[in-house]
């Protein structure tokens, strides 16, 4: 779990650290892989927004 707190305070510093996934061109949506995690977020201004969360294990 901590590993995920300390991902976010990273992307809190960095928001465009994460690869920007451009299926979604309208929006800056982006993708970070903290430890087995993948989160995706999106910034809006000063704002990050957390979209998902998924284990790496998970299917989708």
């Amino acid at each position: 779990m901590n590993a995920i707190v300390d991902g976010a305070d990273l992307l809190a510093d960095q928001p465009r650290l994460g690869t920007r996934l451009d299926r979604y061109a309208t929006k800056e949506i982006r993708r970070k892989f903290v430890g087995p995690y993948e989160v995706r977020y999106e910034i809006r201004g000063s704002e990050i927004v957390i979209l998902r969360l998924w284990r790496g294990r998970e299917l989708r």
